[in-house]
């Protein structure tokens, strides 16, 4: 179900590689990942389970802001499904990345504030850089609890994706690249660019509004009644010429106005 609805919002092709207009590749679905940026340059990132059924399962969401100085943030979310009975606010679940630079370590359960918001795990901010090096160079993600397995996350695309958002913050070749690190300083990272500015229009009293319709209802019904209808003329009596009697007929005008 997620892939072709977030396809859809992005509004992009799945695995899109194509340069566009401003030479940076086309955000998309990479694999089991699919990243895009505002017109601000904030970016995110999310990695889904390799086989979802109807309902979007453990999912890896990362964020970004444009400017040099901004971290990443990354979350791990959970289905409803996929959770043990019996896990709570405060308990803790494994996370293991496997591939060459793989790392576990555990994460802290937190639910939102409504009943219906799904779970989610606390990532260790000290954790961060290690484990977004695992993510680019690995297969899965893993979540276990009490050793039984229960929710994984594909890693496939991960690489392609991330590099997508280094190209389009102007981070690649940097050292605040996720997966295209080079030499250059943070400092070579542009500014984000301005948002553009909605101005409201100024705010219409009800009574107002009230008065402007009447007077535009006013001025239709005027309109109207000088406009020419297509009702049929009222028969009248008229003379048959050589008959020397009246007959019942139209008169001389088929159309009339009312």
């Amino acid at each position: 179900m997620r892939l072709p609805i977030l396809a859809a919002v992005l509004g992009v092709a799945a695995g899109g590689l194509a340069a566009a207009q401003d030479e940076a590749p086309r955000p998309g679905v990479y694999g089991d990942w699919a990243v895009e940026c505002d017109n601000g340059l904030a970016c995110t990132a999310i990695g889904f389970t390799a086989n979802p059924g109807e309902e979007i399962g453990a999912h890896l969401y990362l964020t970004r802001g444009a400017a040099a100085g901004d971290a990443p943030r990354v979350e791990i979310g959970l289905g409803w499904s996929e959770v043990p009975q019996g896990l709570k606010d405060g308990d803790t679940v494994r996370v293991s990345v496997d591939g060459p630079s793989a790392l576990a370590f555990d994460a802290t359960i937190r639910r939102g504030p409504e009943s219906y918001d799904a779970p989610e795990l606390m990532f260790p901010p000290a954790r961060r850089d290690a484990f977004l090096a695992a993510v680019t160079s690995g297969t899965r993600i893993t979540l276990s609890h009490a050793g039984a397995n229960f929710g994984t996350i594909s890693l496939k695309g991960s690489s392609a994706a991330l590099r997508w958002m280094d190209d389009r913050q102007r981070r690649a070749g940097g050292v605040t690249a996720l997966v295209a690190r080079g030499p250059r300083p943070a400092s070579a990272v542009p500014a984000p660019p301005p948002l553009p500015v909605v101005r409201l229009a100024p705010p219409v009293s009800q009574a107002e509004s009230t008065t402007r319709s009447a007077s535009s209802f006013r001025s239709r019904i005027s309109v109207a009644s000088r406009r020419p209808s297509l009702s049929p003329a009222v028969p009248t009596e008229v003379t048959r010429a050589g008959s020397g009697r009246q007959a019942e007929g139209w008169g001389s005008r088929p159309w009339v106005a009312k």
